[in-house]
């Protein structure tokens, strides 16, 4: 567990102001959903904020990947 907070540690300090940007939205669009699904009403956006969040963790997902990738053609 620890070799895996360190390694996203080391891609985290990589991250530029767009990839805090994208990880501030992921969470803020994971924090809408549980709310959205806490309460019944509201439920007619539910389907634009799935889709929201899914982009939006792909999109980091991927940068995450590349920075990986990225870090081992530097060694």
């Amino acid at each position: 567990m620890l070799r895996l907070i360190d390694w996203l540690t080391a891609r985290f300090r990589r991250f530029t102001v767009w990839d805090i940007a994208l990880f501030k939205s992921t969470l803020l669009s994971f924090g809408v959903l549980v709310g959205m699904h806490a309460k019944e009403g509201g439920r007619k956006f539910l389907p634009l904020v799935w889709a929201a969040f899914i982009l939006s963790y792909l999109a980091l997902f991927f940068r995450i990947v590349t920075l990986a990738s990225d870090k081992l053609t530097d060694d």
